[in-house]
């Protein structure tokens, strides 16, 4: 990401939490002006939610999982 877009922000949303996990929401921006995904920049903007969930047992992080719509990401970019 750092590559692709120098200028990458993220900024977090709410926290929710459960006995085992915890979920944030993100807001990642940032200027395609390098090489990302196999994609020559665009100077284009991307601007796309993000959600985290990081998985815990007792006070040790064992997995965090990422989710985010790639497709708005490529429209964004004019790659759809």
């Amino acid at each position: 990401m750092i590559t692709g877009f120098p200028d990458w922000g993220v900024k977090t949303g709410p926290f929710r939490h459960g006995d085992e996990f915890v979920f944030v929401e993100v807001q990642m921006t940032g200027t395609h002006n390098g090489p990302w995904a196999g994609w020559k920049p665009t100077g284009r903007r991307m601007d796309v939610t993000v959600a985290c969930i990081f998985e815990f047992e007792e006070d040790r992080l064992m997995c965090e999982k990422v989710y985010f719509d790639m497709a708005t990401i490529m429209r964004q970019l004019g790659k759809l």
